[in-house]
């Protein structure tokens, strides 16, 4: 059995290794992607995306309750301030996989300097960025 599973709507909750996020943490990370995306003047036209950049993060073994909400936010800030300042040459998809790559490769420490690591890594590709 895959180790995400996403409850039903009854539950609203997202249980993966030991760690639920609530109904009403859900619905904090969608204000805050909210928030970050308002600030960039963009639109998410994928509802299911969200859940997919908190998967991707919860599913690294290295997110716990006590860094659960700073890696979580600096996850969706990261992900959209990098989006915004990457070409359409990089997929979705890949940013997320680069952007969680970046995270692991400090087995998870060093949240702080995510953004960066990011950018120097597209910039090291030489991928247009912005």
């Amino acid at each position: 059995m895959n180790s995400f599973h996403l409850k039903t709507t009854f539950s609203n909750a997202i249980e993966l290794y030991q760690i639920t996020l609530t109904q009403r943490e859900v619905s904090y990370y969608f204000q805050y992607q909210q928030k970050v995306l308002q600030v960039l003047g963009w639109v998410e036209t994928n509802p299911e995306w969200l859940f997919e950049i908190l998967r991707c993060f919860l599913k690294t073994g290295y997110v716990h309750p006590y860094n659960q909400k700073q890696v979580l936010k600096t996850a969706i800030q990261v992900y959209y301030g990098s989006r915004a300042n990457l070409s359409y040459q990089v997929s979705d998809e890949e940013l997320l996989k680069q952007i969680v790559a970046c995270y692991k490769e400090l087995s998870g420490m060093g949240i702080e300097t995510l953004g960066d690591r990011v950018s120097d890594r597209f910039k090291n590709q030489k991928v247009s960025y912005e």
